[in-house]
């Protein structure tokens, strides 16, 4: 208790407080995406406060603050985007959410572990949503996330190409997972495709997992027969 101190006059949560913190804050908030700001600020102040009641974390200074904000600053500046969906925020069961969809199957064909699976429905989650949470500030255009989407389906065209012509005569199963595997591996932690300057790996991942639950790309040698397959059992 010696520790409090007690702000007479001082604004509450819910009243008063947004607006003091945009005149605090007037100098350093991008214009246009002045709530988003503040909202990314506010998220990790209430996780850092947690943290110290918690007793996880034994002070903050005004340094960390100040870091904080330059940091947020950075994100917004020039080809620069904020990271809007954090893993950590994920609050549902994905895998009750998505182990159905046909990205999954995708990799599941492939082959891939339980917890790769698992790493793959987060960042497709957190990909779509953050897509979303973009357009809504106007933070990226629909006709550059379809850019971007396109870029991406030109690379794994490529490099498909590649994988099947690897491929020998009669190739059986084992075969084929393995040389999906290799692809699902190079495409995701090689990709040179980006969204301006952001390099996220889990987006690029994410937005591939989206672009293969839609079938426009694949994994597996032969996805687009197990796909209409797929498709067929389930109508």
């Amino acid at each position: 208790m010696e520790r409090i101190y007690v702000l007479d006059t001082a604004p509450s949560v819910g009243d008063g407080l947004g607006e003091e913190l945009r005149r605090a804050l007037y100098l350093v908030l991008p214009r246009d995406h002045e709530q988003t700001f503040i909202d990314q600020l506010s998220g990790w102040w209430h996780r850092l406060v947690v943290a110290l009641l918690r007793g996880n974390r034994g002070t903050v200074s005004a340094l960390d603050v100040k870091a904080k904000v330059d940091e947020l600053r950075n994100s917004f500046a020039g080809d620069n985007l904020p990271t809007l969906v954090r893993r950590q925020d994920i609050d549902f069961d994905v895998e009750q959410t998505y182990a159905d969809r046909r990205f999954v199957e995708q990799l599941r064909w492939i082959a891939l572990t339980a917890k790769l699976l698992q790493k793959a429905m987060i960042d497709y989650y957190r990909a779509y949503t953050q897509n979303a949470l973009w357009v809504e500030d106007n933070l990226v255009a629909l006709d550059e996330l379809r850019t971007f989407e396109a870029d991406l389906v030109d690379e794994w065209e490529r490099q498909f190409e590649f994988m099947k012509m690897t491929l020998p005569n009669g190739a059986d199963a084992t075969t084929h997972e393995r040389a999906g595997r290799e692809l699902f591996r190079l495409i995701t932690e090689n990709s040179n495709v980006r969204l301006r300057a952001y390099d996220e790996p889990f987006y690029t991942q994410g937005t591939l997992h989206g672009l293969a639950d839609d079938g426009r790309v694949g994994w597996h040698p032969d996805f687009q027969a197990r796909l209409q397959a797929l498709l067929l059992r389930t109508t």
